[in-house]
């Protein structure tokens, strides 16, 4: 996903989730949700590859797709750690430092209320709306 189409990206890795509910592709889903500001259903998604996805690696994006070679990340504490955010993104609150568990972190997240769909029309025009909008 790159940056300036988050918002028709989420909607076609929404459509790949459909097809094949990976690990990648949930966490690549979840990732669009928390890029458009939809923490609810990011949430749902990190939640559901937090614990499923713990030592699995994944290559970070943007880097040679060469077998060993790049970059790479766990899943499931990556997914930990954004669950962290968004609760703090919530509630705006310090949080004290030191590890947690990414099982205490799935269920420590807050609710909110960012939970909507876009049609892909209107992701073209979110899109471009922030398009002109960066400096």
């Amino acid at each position: 996903m790159e940056r300036g189409n988050d918002w028709l990206a989420t909607n076609e890795l929404k459509r790949a989730v459909e097809k094949d509910p990976s690990i990648k592709n949930r966490f690549n889903l979840a990732t669009g949700y928390l890029r458009t500001g939809r923490w609810e259903q990011a949430k749902h998604y990190y939640e559901t590859v937090v614990v499923e996805g713990g030592g699995k690696t994944l290559a970070a994006v943007g880097v040679a797709r060469v077998p060993g070679v790049g970059p790479t990340f766990d899943v499931g504490m990556t997914a930990a750690d954004r669950l962290l955010y968004i609760d703090w993104l919530q509630n705006r609150v310090a949080r004290g430092s030191g590890a947690v568990s990414a099982e205490l972190a799935a269920t420590n997240a807050s609710t909110g209320a960012t939970n909507y769909e876009v049609t892909d029309s209107q992701a073209r025009a979110l899109d471009r709306q922030r398009a002109t909008q960066k400096p």
